[in-house]
């Protein structure tokens, strides 16, 4: 059996930090939903580059989409 640790949380309060210390502590497999999606993005032909694309226009073109199609998150 596979288990999973969901680690959320409002923006900057250490949720990162927290998830890759109990990655190392346990041997896991750290996984960013982010990077995730970002990957999602790239496959889609989008051009992802740097920290701030959530907030360009492909970035939120994205989003829509994702909010749009309940596939994304399966």
């Amino acid at each position: 059996m596979t288990k999973s640790i969901v680690i959320s949380g409002p923006p900057a309060v250490g949720k990162t930090t927290v998830a890759k210390g109990l990655a190392d502590e346990f041997n896991l497999t750290y996984l960013s939903g982010g990077d995730i999606l970002k990957e999602m993005a790239n496959e889609q032909g989008f051009n992802v580059v740097g920290d701030d694309w959530w907030d360009t226009e492909d970035g939120m073109k994205f989003l829509n989409q994702r909010e749009n199609n309940s596939e994304f998150d399966k």
